[in-house]
């Protein structure tokens, strides 16, 4: 319990945070490690679902802004912007440079996490374009939906070179910057620019104070910083 032992770009943003603002957080791992998402039975799980519920009053992690999680809670500015990345076996990306290459390669199977931003992006695709309703035709079968990224990056590894999956962009420079150096991270040309932010019951008087803060620790510089120490000086390979 507490934030004892927490470390990485969110317990650091919290930490400059803190001394912008002289609040105090103390960060609370949830209990099913999850972001957020609705249930059928219209109950929020994650750390979206903790807020919503009131045993947390922000939720702090790389959680990205949707329509669907603002109609419950309200966001903060954001503190990061990102794209989606395919990662792939190291050594396996030849040819593949594309969406369209990627669609004329049924030989790959494609994972994706279960009720994730990603896959709502695809589903979403697929209604339009004939390329992203071959990716979806892919990803949407049970046997390729994700619990984790770490459950796909464990099946990149094991189906050598048969498996790959998408994430989002900083997600996938942190896995292919560790653990062996044998994942690559393609980027496929998908504009489909994403932000992070903090999450905050709808209301909540927090966000008068956060968002100046954050805004400043972006002028100044600081969140580039954070990523810069979290990304590339942290990278093994």
């Amino acid at each position: 319990e507490g934030d004892a032992g927490l470390e990485g770009y969110i317990p650091d943003l919290m930490d400059l945070l803190e001394k912008k603002t002289g609040m105090q957080f103390q960060l609370n791992v949830v209990p099913d490690g999850l972001y957020g998402s609705k249930g059928s039975n219209g109950v929020w799980n994650g750390m979206i679902g903790q807020v919503v519920s009131g045993r947390a009053q922000i939720a702090a992690a790389p959680i990205t802004v949707s329509d669907k999680r603002k109609e419950v809670i309200d966001f903060s500015e954001p503190f990061m912007e990102f794209n989606m990345r395919l990662v792939v076996l190291k050594g396996h990306e030849e040819g593949i440079e594309t969406v369209a290459d990627l669609a004329a390669r049924p030989d790959i199977q494609l994972g994706v996490v279960h009720h994730g931003i990603t896959e709502s992006f695809f589903d979403g695709k697929s209604s339009t374009d004939t390329d992203y309703k071959k990716l979806w035709d892919n990803m949407k079968k049970p046997e390729n939906q994700l619990s984790t990224i770490s459950d796909g990056v464990q099946r990149i590894r094991s189906d050598k070179g048969k498996f790959a999956t998408f994430m989002e962009a900083n997600t996938a420079k942190w896995w292919v910057s560790r653990d062996g150096c044998d994942l690559v991270a393609i980027d496929l040309g998908i504009v489909e620019k994403k932000q992070y932010a903090l999450a905050a019951k709808k209301g909540s008087s927090l966000l008068a104070t956060l968002n100046p803060a954050l805004k400043e620790l972006k002028d100044e510089g600081e969140l580039e910083r954070l990523s810069k120490k979290w990304w590339d000086d942290n990278s093994e390979c």
